[in-house]
């Protein structure tokens, strides 16, 4: 159910009235942007979609998909301290340089 809400969460930020304000209305916009970054992906971890596969796969799919979640890759990627790096540093590159503009000039 959660990670229905998710997706629901999703359909509404980019789909629907408050979609069509984004551009002239900023508080639509900001809004647009917390359900975006902060519900939605709430929302679709709880509804464990990993689990949901490991569990609904076969034998073979569980055991690749198991060795690629305990991959070093995943592992360093997922890591708290790394995950919110990536994420604050993505902003701070995206507002503090050239490439917000950019993505203004061509949308």
């Amino acid at each position: 159910m959660a990670f229905v809400l998710g997706v629901v969460m999703i359909v509404i930020a980019t789909e629907s009235g408050l979609a069509s304000y984004d551009d002239s209305v900023f508080t639509m916009h900001v809004v647009q942007h917390l359900i975006l970054m902060n519900v939605a992906p709430i929302l679709l971890a709880l509804g464990a979609p990993v689990t949901l596969a490991l569990q609904a796969s076969r034998r073979r799919t569980q055991q690749r998909l198991l060795r690629l979640l305990h991959s070093r890759v995943v592992e360093t990627l997922t890591f708290p301290v790394v995950a919110a790096g990536i994420a604050y540093v993505t902003m701070i590159v995206y507002f503090l340089t050239p490439v917000y503009v950019f993505s203004e000039q061509h949308p």
